[in-house]
């Protein structure tokens, strides 16, 4: 299955190289994705956040409340106006469904992470079957639960949580005196054909960057590239337009 997976990598130009098991895992077979990087979304929030504001941008706080043309209206009463707008905040932009209705395509999905205190693989990044483990300053993120039938809230249930850490101990035997540091869980959001949302919403300069499922941060810089064209008039793919198009789910 992994030599599967490698030639069919490779048709994508990725290298993968098949390996011996690193010491600790309990898998009979492994792979190593040269190149293969791993994104710290703290870290990565708060110098956007850094570039942003070098840049000119001015943050305002709030939750909007309903759309019209330009503008943002917000649960305390502020109105925000622009050209563009661009609706990037994840399974948070259902709640506008009711002034466009291509965001009612979205659904949530449920999932979660475990931190615990671990000194690390000698891999930083293990994936093996629907988990992964990550190593991260003194630490090991487990991820991730995905579950569409679970509440679409961002408690933390404890079923998930253990079936993380068992399935994660089957594969690297140390962690059972590893401690737990943290849980958390967040919402996905999804769509039918489990293609983004991106393109113009239907309401007067509107824009989604949504419906990404787990591969936000994955998609995020072409998105962004994507839309600035699409949004300055440049003529792009066809192809991609009627894919992320979110007129697609406008019935």
């Amino acid at each position: 299955a992994l030599s599967a997976l490698q030639r069919r990598a490779a048709t994508l130009g990725l290298n993968l190289e098949l390996v011996s098991v690193p010491n600790g895992l309990t898998a009979r077979a492994a792979f190593r994705a040269l190149g293969e990087r791993a994104l710290d979304p703290r870290a990565a929030l708060k110098s956007l956040l850094n570039q942003f504001q070098v840049l000119g941008g001015d943050l305002v706080t709030g939750q909007a409340e309903t759309l019209a043309p330009h503008r943002v209206h917000l649960l305390d009463g502020r109105t925000l106006e622009a050209e563009t707008i661009v609706l990037a905040h994840g399974y948070g932009a259902a709640s506008m469904g009711q002034s466009i209705s291509t965001l009612r395509a979205l659904s949530p999905v449920k999932g979660q992470m475990v931190r615990v205190a671990h000194p690390g693989m000698a891999s930083p990044i293990v994936r093996a079957g629907r988990i992964y483990l990550l190593s991260r300053g003194g630490s090991l993120i487990i991820g991730a639960s995905s579950d569409p039938l679970a509440a679409p809230t961002i408690s933390v249930d404890i079923d998930p949580v253990l079936a993380l850490l068992a399935e994660a101990k089957a594969i690297l035997p140390s962690l059972d005196v590893s401690p737990v540091v943290e849980a958390w869980a967040g919402l996905r959001p999804n769509t039918p054909d489990h293609l983004p949302l991106v393109g113009a919403s239907g309401a007067v300069g509107v824009f989604l960057a949504t419906g990404t499922y787990r591969n936000g941060w994955l998609l995020a810089p072409a998105i962004g590239a994507y839309l600035s064209q699409l949004i300055s008039g440049k003529i792009l793919d066809g192809v991609l337009m009627n894919l992320f198009a979110p007129e697609r789910f406008s019935s």
